[in-house]
């Protein structure tokens, strides 16, 4: 199908969609070989060789993730995406804290907040801070990015359960992580199964 969208030209990104499933196939020549066709297109090639980076973490190659997420995030910025080159160095961030690396992560998170101040960027540095092992920063943090955006509907809804459940881990309270995060609701009260027509 994909190939087929391909031909057709109806989507000329398709080397992401195409990197990832060779991922999960575990295909790394049709990898090679997307990001080889993105040389020229700046756009998917920063995505590719973000997602590149975390193939080679996810294979255990720190180093090598290190230096593709460093081209990627550099690629962004060189074509004015600063919010993608952020996100880029934020996802670097967290990896390196998820590995232990927690000073290198701190350091992630400094450049990344240089570049910009968005919602998104805030949320992934106050994540990666999560991660980091400081309590009160990653506090600090929690409470700003809450007053910064108190009526945006996927910090309250997403993000801010999302880092109060790890700041609650970080803490070592695993049933309040719990807490943190809320059950589904139903749209509305009665279930389309129970109700009854009269008339």
């Amino acid at each position: 199908m994909v190939s087929k969208a391909h031909e057709m030209g109806l989507d000329e990104n398709l080397g992401v969609t195409r990197y990832s499933i060779a991922f999960y196939r575990n295909d790394r020549v049709e990898m090679t070989r997307q990001l080889a066709s993105a040389a020229g297109n700046p756009e998917p090639k920063d995505l590719l060789l973000a997602l590149d980076a975390d193939t080679a973490a996810y294979a255990g190659q720190l180093g090598r993730a290190r230096v593709l997420s460093q081209r990627a995030a550099a690629s962004a910025e060189r074509n004015l995406k600063n919010e993608t080159s952020a996100s880029t160095t934020l996802s670097s961030a967290l990896r390196e804290a998820l590995f232990g690396n927690f000073k290198k992560s701190m350091e992630q998170v400094s450049i990344a907040k240089s570049h910009s101040s968005g919602r998104d960027v805030a949320y992934g540095i106050a994540l990666a801070v999560t991660y980091s092992d400081d309590v009160n920063q990653a506090r600090r943090l929690i409470e700003d990015f809450a007053t910064r955006f108190p009526d945006d509907t996927v910090v309250r809804c997403n993000y801010l359960p999302t880092l109060n459940a790890r700041l609650a881990l970080l803490q070592d309270n695993p049933l309040h992580a719990i807490e943190s995060l809320p059950l589904p609701k139903l749209a509305n009260s009665v279930s389309p199964f129970t109700a009854t027509t009269t008339g």
